[in-house]
């Protein structure tokens, strides 16, 4: 069984470089054009787009809408404004750059957003964001996908621009051996518990 974990990087555009800045109203009016497709997509299961990079975007949002069910569902259901998503590589060490969407490159403490059709965007790794992302590395998770956003911070307004990192690992379901099972159907009528082990009831109490 696969589980995934998630790390939301959040910059605020206006304390940002002009420059990048700049880049992310471009990458805005993207997300609007790949917005539009996702939902008429959603919807009827239509075709990719052939123009760059709406083609990159498609193929990598039906990718990872593949793996977590609940994407395509929300998009028509719930109105869920999807995000863009990229390919994405982490680097720990010197492993050599394979040229993905998205890079997060550990030793330098920051995140490169590529393949969106304007340069490249870096983006700085907090100290604790570092450690998070160690920390599913030795859990034994990869990072699976990424995906990034442009919007309004919901407290104060301010225009940001959102970064996940998907990480994903294969994990063991839990068979627990032993269940405490409490049934509180009315106090005037007691509590009722009992204790289940491997299907049999070996204790219980009124």
């Amino acid at each position: 069984m696969k589980t995934y974990r998630t790390l939301v990087l959040k910059y605020r555009v206006e304390k940002l470089p002009p420059e990048a800045a700049e880049k992310i109203a471009q990458l805005l009016k993207i997300q609007q054009e790949f917005r539009r497709w996702a939902e008429e997509w959603a919807r009827s299961g239509g075709k990719t787009p052939e123009q760059r990079p709406l083609k990159y975007f498609a193929n990598e949002f039906i990718h990872a809408a593949r793996a977590l069910e609940w994407l395509k569902d929300r998009v028509i259901k719930r109105g869920l404004r999807p995000p863009l998503v990229f390919d994405a590589q982490l680097r720990l060490d010197s492993e050599r750059d394979v040229s993905r969407g998205v890079f997060v490159d550990v030793p330098r403490r920051e995140v490169r957003i590529r393949k969106w059709g304007g340069g490249t965007i870096v983006l700085p790794l907090s100290r604790k964001n570092v450690e998070w992302i160690k920390e599913r590395v030795e859990e034994g998770a990869a990072l699976a996908f990424a995906m990034a956003w442009v919007g309004r911070s919901r407290r104060n307004g301010a225009v940001a621009l959102y970064v996940a990192l998907v990480f994903r690992r294969e994990v063991k379901p839990i068979q627990p051996r032993r269940l405490l099972v409490v049934d509180f159907n009315a106090l005037h009528n007691g509590v009722v518990y009992a204790v289940v082990e491997e299907g049999a009831v070996c204790a219980k109490a009124y």
